[in-house]
């Protein structure tokens, strides 16, 4: 079972799988609304987010793209084929189509998140921990060069968008003399690329609301900048966070480690 799984079922205790559906099943409801709301649209599908270029395996400079996607998208061959995409994140449950096909699959259930929030934002080594699969699996599959990757969900709107925003924080945050971003700066960046990605919901106010995706990102945003992203040593006031490539050992590192921010031609599909 995943790590991130086991970390849910703590939170969430017996009635986690209950809960998981009951989250699951509001996001595929508002997906349904995101998705009514764009058929008057020219939509894009995948958006081509980022090129994240990484230290390569074996000390060979590595890259590729990250896409955020819709079901639809992670249903389809003929569209994964196009875009070059050979690793997917699935943060809805849905079935791996392709699993044991070519395709290598991460199953990220970030709603996890609502089940225990107030633990999850309790440190930022909880934050880090809550990602922490997912950052390494990310890291890894887009080192691996000509490999290219989609986070996706049913609509590819507040799910797969929250978690595309955290892993730019994060590579944005492994910049040597880079700032981290913040939240709000990143979401932004996304929107700039894939306009239905809402990681607030809809309800940007915190004020007598119940958590939403966008208060994990601003978690993770104090957990990042902790010293101001000088430094892969954040210093706390609970101690010292690690800020580790996940998915790379040492040695793999020493290639290049950069998030290339110029937009890339999305393809209709």
């Amino acid at each position: 079972m995943p790590k991130h799984k086991q970390k849910a079922n703590k939170w969430g205790g017996g009635s986690k799988r209950v809960e998981s559906a009951l989250h699951n099943a509001f996001y595929d409801a508002a997906a349904d609304q995101v998705d009514a709301a764009a058929q008057a649209q020219t939509v894009r599908e995948p958006s081509p987010i980022q090129r994240v270029s990484i230290g390569g395996h074996g000390g060979s400079g590595g890259g590729g793209t990250l896409f955020i996607g819709a079901l639809a998208t992670a249903s389809s061959r003929e569209r994964l084929a196009k875009n070059g995409i050979t690793a997917v994140v699935n943060c809805c449950g849905s079935r791996n189509k392709f699993a044991g096909d070519g395709i290598v699959y991460l199953d990220f259930d970030i709603s996890d998140f609502h089940y225990g929030a107030r633990e999850v934002l309790s440190s930022p080594h909880a934050v880090l921990g809550f990602f922490r699969e997912f950052f390494a699996f990310c890291d890894r599959e887009l080192a691996r060069g000509g490999t290219n990757l989609l986070v996706h969900c049913r609509a590819g709107a507040h799910r797969a968008g929250a978690a595309g925003v955290a892993y730019l924080m994060y590579r944005r945050a492994k910049q040597k003399g880079e700032e981290p971003w913040s939240s709000e700066d990143a979401i932004a960046f996304v929107q700039s690329r894939r306009p239905r990605v809402d990681p607030y919901h809809g309800r940007p106010s915190a004020h007598g609301r119940e958590p939403v995706l966008a208060d994990l990102l601003k978690g993770l945003e104090r957990a990042l900048s902790l010293d101001g992203g000088s430094s892969s040593r954040r210093e706390a006031g609970c101690g010292v966070v690690e800020l580790p490539d996940y998915g790379l050992s040492e040695s793999e590192e020493e290639g290049s480690d950069a998030v290339e921010c110029g937009v890339e031609e999305e393809e209709d599909m």
